[in-house]
């Protein structure tokens, strides 16, 4: 082992070099002048410096007010991020915590600034899928807050206390477009349309192609697909969605196709099942009958559904469809 000479370098080192680009992309969007004319200052230290100060500390993965502190002399940190002053932890929490409704819109348009920028004279490749479009992401993630008495706390999903915030993603390369925060007892889909009245017309403005919009079974609700729709004519834009299927949430009568072809295929004595039932589940339903491999052949002017040499369905399908056609 090598014993070493401890010496102090007679210049400063930074651990945070990356901070410089950073205040690159604040510096293309302009932030003073988009922030401070809005939301002005009669002393102190101006918005614009706090906000870019909690954004360098965000970017460092660093969340709590207090952390600010440690670069309060920190000349490279001014000088990356353009500062003319860094604010306290007392004022960086206290100006946030009052003006956190008014600067809600101001995330937005932060956002669309910095997502709309060119680089190198290009615009940002979000990622668009195979198929041409540009997916839409929606999610909904549980923040574990257990053991703390934050306001709208609650039981989450995932079985802990805590929040569960809602996110959009632009891309296949997950772009952030919205981060709602929500209590965490709220349920995915609920009130969800709002946000759309945002993200969706900022996806449209940074992509010119069609998108796609994806969710879970969380998000499956009549008002989030009708806000999708009405979005997509408001925008004049070609705006698609997949959602999984809740069944929960569906229609009795979406249910009654599926239980008359179970009622009428797999209680059958030659059908795939193995055991007696009443009744087949909903699901049961759609594993053994409809989704079957099939193809689709034209021979001698006629159409035929060929099902596999294997499939031990068949003989119940054919019969039903026979049964069903002379009817």
């Amino acid at each position: 082992m090598t014993d070493f000479i401890i010496k102090k370098l007679p210049y400063n080192l930074s651990s945070h070099a990356g901070l410089a680009l950073v205040g690159k992309y604040l510096k293309r969007i302009n932030a003073p002048a988009l922030i401070d004319p809005a939301f002005p200052v009669r002393s102190g230290v101006a918005n614009s410096d706090l906000l870019k100060s909690y954004i360098g500390l965000l970017c460092l993965g660093k969340n709590d007010f207090d952390a600010i502190e440690n670069f309060r002399d920190n000349k490279f940190f001014m000088r990356a991020l353009g500062l003319r002053a860094v604010p306290s932890s007392p004022t960086l929490r206290q100006r946030l915590d009052a003006n956190a409704s008014s600067w809600f819109d101001l995330a937005a348009q932060i956002n669309l600034g910095l997502l709309g920028s060119r680089i190198a004279g290009k615009s940002i490749e979000f990622g668009a899928l195979p198929c041409g479009y540009t997916p839409v992401d929606l999610d909904n993630f549980a923040m574990d807050n257990s053991g703390t008495a934050k306001e709208l706390v609650g039981r989450t999903y995932a079985g802990v206390d805590g929040y569960c915030p809602f996110a959009v993603y632009l891309g296949s390369l997950g772009y952030c477009l919205e981060l709602a925060p929500r209590p965490g007892v709220q349920h995915s889909a609920l009130l969800s349309e709002y946000n759309f009245e945002r993200a969706l017309p900022m996806a449209a403005g940074l992509v010119s192609g069609p998108l796609l919009v994806r969710a879970d079974s969380g998000f499956c609700s009549t008002r989030l697909m009708q806000e999708i729709t009405s979005q997509a004519q408001s925008l004049s834009r070609e705006i698609a969605f997949i959602i999984k299927w809740n069944p929960r949430r569906s229609p009795v009568e979406a249910m009654n196709l599926l239980r008359l072809i179970g009622q009428n295929t797999l209680n059958e004595p030659d059908a795939p099942m193995r055991h007696t039932a009443k009744r087949r589940r909903i699901k049961t339903v759609m594993q053994e009958m409809m989704f079957k491999a099939g193809r689709m052949i034209k021979h001698a002017g006629r159409w035929i559904l060929g099902l596999g040499e294997a499939d031990s369905g068949f003989a119940v399908f054919e019969r039903h469809y026979g049964q069903l056609r002379a009817a």
